[in-house]
């Protein structure tokens, strides 16, 4: 989407030379990265404060997250995890809770991008999963 000239935004747990990284790879790229951790309500509320403070439209919001497993917890599979604030079971917090706070937040931005009038311009919601938690055979 870089390469193609859109404006993205991106938030992500790791942030440390993202921004850079894609800059070194996408010269005249429009990049803003800010942390973002779905398992935390206040993390994706700051999120979405940054996003609004420096845009008035959003076209296209993806959803791309999802934990099943953390390696760091390899010992056992069936260990239930917490969110760092201890509200929430990690997995639910971050596949689902998560995403619908920052669509919930974020959606007024969609919309806006469906007022500009033109016929292309239809803003879109995806959410994309994996098949990473299915068996191989």
């Amino acid at each position: 989407m870089a390469r193609r000239g859109a404006k993205v935004i991106i938030g992500c747990r790791r942030t440390d030379g993202l921004k850079e990284k894609i800059e070194a790879t996408i010269p005249n790229s429009q990049i803003d990265v800010f942390h973002l951790d779905l398992s935390l309500k206040q993390s994706v509320l700051d999120f979405c404060r940054k996003v609004k403070a420096g845009h008035d439209k959003i076209h296209v919001l993806i959803n791309n997250s999802a934990i099943v497993s953390r390696p760091e917890n390899s010992e056992s599979a069936n260990t239930r995890e917490m969110s760092e604030d201890g509200k929430h079971e990690l997995t639910m917090a971050t596949n689902y809770i998560g995403h619908c706070i920052l669509n919930n937040e974020l959606m007024d931005l969609v919309a806006a991008a469906g007022q500009d009038g033109l016929c292309l311009d239809i803003p879109r919601l995806h959410m994309i999963q994996s098949q990473l938690h299915q068996p191989l055979f």
